[in-house]
């Protein structure tokens, strides 16, 4: 059982990241970075989240990713940025 709920932890972690790359993104500096990601890891639903291996895992992961990639498509012209 505990490797299943590590094998959990370790696919939700990435989410601490990519939150702290956004926060960046929106033009946070070292402690707006730290915050984020220390505000991402202190709720008791992404601890909760992170701990059973079930289908929807990744879901937030990779909506965090597809908000940090749409961030400068929407901040540039080009429509190659889409892509």
């Amino acid at each position: 059982m505990r490797g299943i709920r590590l094998l959990a932890a370790v696919a939700w972690s990435p989410l601490v990241v990519q939150i702290a790359a956004v926060a960046g993104e929106l033009g946070g500096r070292r402690f707006a970075l730290l915050l984020s990601a220390i505000c991402a890891v202190v709720p008791p639903q992404y601890l909760s989240n992170g701990s059973p291996l079930g289908l929807n895992l990744l879901e937030p992961n990779l909506w965090m990713g597809r908000a940090y990639f749409a961030m400068p498509a929407t901040q540039s012209s080009e429509p190659r940025c889409w892509l």
